[in-house]
């Protein structure tokens, strides 16, 4: 096997598909997993409450037992939530608060699909 298609098939492998993301690869790896679970979190706490959470602390709550980690990004302010409204497949349900040196800001949308935006792309996406 030719040494770019292992590389290609290892990094597909570990859903960090650099080759073909494009700006989306700027994300750290631990970003986009963190970014990932608080989208299924997010949505498992609108299944099993029938609405999405009203405030931060609640969602802290409801994620401090099994994500002890992820709770402490969130309340520390790494990571910023969409509350009080639910969230289409395509519009942005958590962001990465600092964007990376290039200015992107990695983002999970309602789809829990993990992407990055530019300042000005987030404050659109949010406007939705």
């Amino acid at each position: 096997m030719r040494k770019s298609v292992f590389l290609e098939v290892l990094i597909a492998f570990l859903g960090v598909s650099l080759l073909t993301e494009g700006p989306s690869a700027r994300a750290g790896v631990k970003e986009k997993n963190d970014l990932r679970q608080i989208g299924l979190f997010y949505k498992t706490f609108e299944v099993e409450f029938g609405k999405p959470p009203k405030a931060l602390p609640e969602f802290l709550d409801y994620i401090k037992r099994d994500a002890p980690a992820l709770h402490k990004a969130l309340a520390g302010g790494k990571y910023v939530l969409v509350l009080g409204k639910k969230v289409g497949a395509n519009q942005v349900l958590a962001y990465e608060k600092k964007p990376d040196n290039k200015g992107f800001h990695a983002v999970v949308r309602g789809d829990q699909s993990v992407t990055t935006l530019k300042r000005k792309g987030l404050k659109e996406a949010l406007k939705k």
